[in-house]
C-alpha cells in the first residue's frame, strides 16, 4: 500500500497552481508547505484531504511518462474535475473511469 507519491516538476509556481484548482473538486487541497530551509531551498508542497499524500516539488522535473489517477467520491465531482482540468487546456485520455 502507498502512502504518499512526490514527483518533480519543472515549473512550481505553475505546477501547484495548476493542483490548487485541478484537485479542489476532488476535495483534495495543498495542506502543507515545507519550509524552505529543510528542503535546500526547493519548494515542496503536500495535498491531500485529512493529511498529504500527494507531492510535488520544484526541482528534478519529472521527464517521460507519468500515469496518476485519483478516486473521485461521485461521478459528479469526477465530471467537475475532468471539467477544470479540460478548461486549463491539459489534455486527456479517455478512459473507462472518466465519466461519458
Amino acid at each position: 500500500m502507498l502512502d504518499h507519491v512526490t514527483f518533480g516538476v519543472a515549473d512550481f509556481a505553475r505546477s501547484a497552481a495548476f493542483y490548487d484548482r485541478a484537485l479542489a473538486p476532488l476535495g483534495i487541497k495543498r495542506l502543507f508547505m515545507v519550509p524552505l530551509e529543510h528542503t535546500g531551498g526547493v519548494e515542496v508542497a503536500g495535498y491531500g484531504v485529512d493529511r498529504p499524500f500527494f507531492w510535488i516539488a520544484g526541482a528534478d522535473g519529472v521527464r517521460g511518462k507519468l500515469h496518476l489517477a485519483l478516486a473521485a467520491p461521485d461521478r459528479a465531482a469526477a465530471r467537475a474535475d475532468v471539467m477544470t482540468v479540460k478548461a486549463h487546456a491539459v489534455p486527456l485520455k479517455k478512459t473507462s473511469s472518466l465519466p461519458g
